[in-house]
């Protein structure tokens, strides 16, 4: 059970006097905590094929929200154009969705008092999924290395992004914006 191996971290998180190291322990629970909502959601829909995507993601960045403590007054723009997904869209999407909302909440508003994190998913599983994730804020320090991953949460990003066969492309503009996009499955069945 995930509830367990959560409680097993926080326990263990509880010994730990480094703020580096508790905060390392922290991004482990949340990302666990991302797992275990999906599991969640498939006992209240019965069908592994089809879970409720804005149930999960209203979910998911709600918890996020709270488990950071920021001065920020946020706004959460969520836009999901998607019904349901299958448990094995929803584990490395919900991962990577966990991972992008994580940095904006630690990074892109120091200073600012107000905020936006947004998530926008349109298309479907057999025809390709478009995703928008990101934020308002100060912008990552060194765009032209976004797409060489030197953190752990950057090589999950592009790792999932490769589970769920997409591309992952740094928007223009302001803010950090991740944007996700997976091929069709008759695509997939080509290549």
């Amino acid at each position: 059970n995930l509830q367990i191996v959560k409680s097993l971290i926080r326990f263990q998180m509880d010994q730990v006097k480094d703020p580096h190291t508790e905060e390392l322990f922290n991004e482990c629970v949340n990302r666990v905590s991302a797992m275990a909502l999906v599991h969640e959601q498939t006992y209240l829909s019965k069908d592994l094929a089809n879970i409720d995507v804005n149930s999960y993601l209203a979910h998911l960045t709600r918890d996020l929200c709270h488990a950071y403590t920021i001065d920020t007054k946020l706004e959460l723009d969520i836009r999901i154009n998607v019904p349901t997904l299958s448990v094995d869209t929803l584990i490395p999407l919900g991962l990577v969705i966990n991972e992008i909302i994580s940095n904006s909440l630690k990074y892109a508003f120091k200073g600012r008092k107000e905020g936006i994190i947004m998530v926008h998913l349109d298309g479907d599983q057999h025809s390709g999924l478009s995703m928008s994730i990101g934020d308002n804020g100060i912008g990552l320090p060194d765009r032209s290395r976004w797409d060489r991953p030197e953190t752990l949460g950057m090589e999950l990003i592009h790792t999932l992004a490769g589970q769920l066969d997409a591309t992952v492309e740094l928007a223009p503009g302001p803010g950090t914006v991740y944007r996700i996009v997976t091929i069709s499955k008759e695509k997939r069945k080509r290549a």
